[in-house]
């Protein structure tokens, strides 16, 4: 009987490679994604006031108090109330704080960051957040419906 060389092979562990290169991948896509430094927007209606420094994008705000030329409380549909504090340059030569008059009954959009009560508003804003408040809606962006 004839002998046949029998050669063992390499075991290749190139799956092993694989799966690994796998793994690292899913670590490194988790990492990045589980680190947003981003700032979070709500833009569901309602704001957590906790979350100082997020920002807010809410619809169909009713304006249900004007306590100042630059303040005002605003409900969403849902009932929970916010007070608003804006900034707007006067328009020269009238009494008019600015393009933007704000009443009770209004209906609103606005764009703007959650602060906490000991933010520093700009000089130019002529409001005062009411005692009992932590939070507040500092308005950059508010339009009338």
């Amino acid at each position: 009987m004839a002998e046949i060389p029998v050669e063992k092979k390499e075991n290749s562990l190139w799956w092993l490679w694989l799966l690994g290169a796998l793994l690292l991948a899913a670590l490194l896509f988790w990492w990045f994604a589980g680190n947003d430094d981003d700032v979070d927007t709500v833009d569901t209606g309602t704001v957590d006031r906790v979350v100082v420094d997020s920002a807010v994008d809410m619809d169909d705000l009713r304006v249900t108090n004007v306590s100042g030329d630059m303040a005002f409380y605003a409900e969403d549909m849902s009932g929970t109330e916010y007070y608003i504090v804006f900034d707007e340059v006067r328009t020269p030569g009238t009494n008019q704080e600015g393009m933007l008059d704000i009443n009770r009954g209004d209906m609103i959009d606005i764009e703007g960051t959650v602060r906490a009560r000991d933010y520093d508003l700009p000089a130019t804003v002529n409001a005062t957040i009411p005692a009992g408040m932590d939070t507040f809606i500092f308005a950059t962006d508010i339009d009338k419906e």
